[in-house]
């Protein structure tokens, strides 16, 4: 599950063809939704909306553009049939142990908590000509962060910095 802007670039660390990571572009439905800053993926699908994810590695056209591979998914359509599905992901500070250091102080499990749910739903407008599809998902996320700062002394603030 990716959160945030740094999950996005963490799941984007693909290596194709020996390359380097971010020498690859993601493409959903043809078009690149690569970021420009570090060229992670910068749109991630549901899952329940997606027909097939693959990657190319070989002679490119110049469609690609600057990427040693592409990992194309692609989004689902209607049928005729009405089908769709429901998930959900919970993770919660209640599910995961605590760290080693945590432990050896005495400090408690920090709160983490993750909900993740959506489905999707397809099926005919008109049947054999007219289709719809959608899906949605939902993040929730909630965690707890230490931060350690040191603020400037009356002194520091005055610009002297001697002491």
């Amino acid at each position: 599950v990716g959160v945030g802007y740094a999950d996005r670039r963490n799941m984007s660390g693909l290596r194709i063809n020996g390359g380097e990571i971010g020498r690859h572009d993601v493409q959903l439905d043809g078009n690149s939704v690569q970021g420009a800053a570090w060229r992670e993926t910068a749109v991630i699908p549901n899952p329940a909306a997606l027909s097939e994810v693959r990657g190319v590695t070989n002679n490119f056209t110049a469609a690609t553009g600057l990427a040693q591979g592409v990992v194309p998914p692609t989004t689902q359509g209607g049928t005729n049939a009405i089908h769709g599905d429901l998930n959900f992901l919970l993770r919660n500070e209640a599910f995961n142990a605590n760290t080693f250091g945590n432990n050896l102080q005495g400090i408690a499990r920090p709160k983490y908590r993750l909900f993740q749910g959506g489905g999707a739903v397809g099926g005919p407008v008109v049947k054999d000509k007219l289709f719809f599809f959608t899906s949605f998902l939902r993040l929730t996320h909630n965690s707890s962060q230490t931060y350690q700062a040191t603020v400037p002394t009356l002194l520091e603030r005055q610009g002297d910095f001697s002491q």
